[in-house]
């Protein structure tokens, strides 16, 4: 089973933890959340992700495991 949290609020760098049920494996990964500009946008949502070097939109990643955000990144 995926622990799941609420998906950010505003933006910012995040660990998160999800799980691949397929192998057994769990990911801990550490995600920009990025604020997209007020108008609408073809890629949709208020925020997207930085994904695997891909932006997608917050409600497309799997659910899982939010800590942060992460305000020292040294």
């Amino acid at each position: 089973m995926t622990l799941a949290t609420p998906p950010p609020d505003q933006a910012g760098f995040y660990w998160f933890r999800y799980d691949n049920l397929s192998s057994h494996v769990h990911f801990k990964v550490l995600l920009q959340v990025i604020q997209m500009q007020p108008k609408a946008t073809e890629i949709g949502g208020k925020f997207v992700v930085r994904w695997f070097n891909q932006l997608v939109p917050l409600e497309q990643v799997p659910e899982g495991l939010w800590r942060g955000p992460v305000r020292d990144l040294r």
